[in-house]
Formats: structure tokens, C-alpha cells, sequence
């Protein structure tokens, strides 16, 4: 009997060490998002924009790009669903100018298989600016689960089915190298 409970009282140190150290190095990668900027500039042929400029990436076709990164969001401790989120897609007071929201998720390992690229590090949505306020929320936030099998709301529904593209559709589409 004492050793059983030995043993779930280890489990669960291990559990929490295991949680720490999952959120310790999260910690040390405080670029993901400016990664991600770096991977969509060069699948769209593009340039990287200085600082406060009011797009990140110049495509080669002179396409002006803003790019948005999402890791994978716990809404609800002990809850198995997933969320992405993306604040302020428009800039701080609506001040970026563009014309592709491209959205960069970090992939959630449950679905790999149904995501249309498996094997690539992001989820991506690229959305024309014109169409943003269809996906945005009152508050300037864009916000989906992370399971394209039940996107049954009105906004990952419409994420899913029309701006949803995989990193080959990003650079045919986008790509004028």
C-alpha cells in the first residue's frame, strides 16, 4: 500500500517537473514570432521591414504583408481543448497598413494528421485585408480552436474552409520569384 502511493506522489513531482521545465523553455524562445515572420518572408520571396514599419514583410511583388504568431492556448486548466489567438491583427489603433494577414499557428500534435500539411512547423491562414473584420472579434482579437474537425463555430468555420493554406499555397500564391 506504501508503495503505491510512493509511487503517485512521484508521478505527480515528476508531472510538475515536467510542466516547469515545458514552461521554462517556452520562456527561452521569445522569438517564435519573429521565426515565424522569417519563414513567411521567405515562402512569399518577401523582405523583412524595419521596426515600426506598418507591415512586416514587402513581398517581392511589392505585396505587403502582416504576419501574426499563435502557440498553442490552454483556455481552461485540465481542459483538452486547444485555441489559437491573435491580438490587434490591424496594429495598435488600427495603424497597420497591408494587404495579407498571414497567421501563423504553432500545430497541435493531436491533429497532425488532419492538418493539409503534416509535416510543416505551422498551421497558416492567410486572409486578404478587406476580409479581416469578418474573422475579427469586437475586440481586436482573432481567436479558433486548434481542431479543424470541429470548427463548427461561425469564425473557425470560415477560417478553415476559405483562408486556411498550407506553405506550398503560400508560395504559389504569393511567391513572384
Amino acid at each position: 500500500m506504501n508503495i503505491e502511493m510512493d509511487l503517485r506522489n512521484r508521478i505527480a513531482e515528476l508531472e510538475a517537473e515536467n510542466t516547469a521545465l515545458r514552461q521554462r523553455l517556452r520562456s527561452l524562445e521569445p522569438l517564435a514570432g519573429v521565426t515565424a515572420e522569417a519563414y513567411v518572408a521567405e515562402l512569399v520571396g518577401g523582405t523583412l521591414t524595419p521596426g515600426l514599419a506598418p507591415h512586416d514583410i514587402t513581398g517581392s511583388g511589392g505585396t505587403k504583408f502582416e504576419v501574426k504568431f499563435s502557440r498553442l492556448n490552454i483556455p481552461m486548466k485540465n481542459s483538452s481543448c486547444r485555441r489559437w489567438s491573435w491580438g490587434h491583427p490591424l496594429g495598435f489603433g488600427g495603424a497597420k497598413t497591408f494587404d495579407h494577414l498571414i497567421l501563423v499557428a504553432e500545430p497541435d500534435p493531436r491533429f497532425g494528421t488532419v492538418y493539409h500539411d503534416p509535416r510543416s512547423p505551422y498551421v497558416f491562414f492567410a486572409i486578404p485585408f478587406e476580409s479581416i473584420s469578418t474573422v475579427m472579434r469586437k475586440e481586436p482579437l482573432i481567436q479558433i480552436t486548434t481542431n479543424p474537425n470541429r470548427a463548427h463555430g461561425r469564425t473557425a468555420k470560415l477560417m478553415f474552409d476559405q483562408y486556411y493554406v498550407t506553405s506550398d499555397e503560400l508560395r504559389k500564391r504569393h511567391n513572384a520569384t
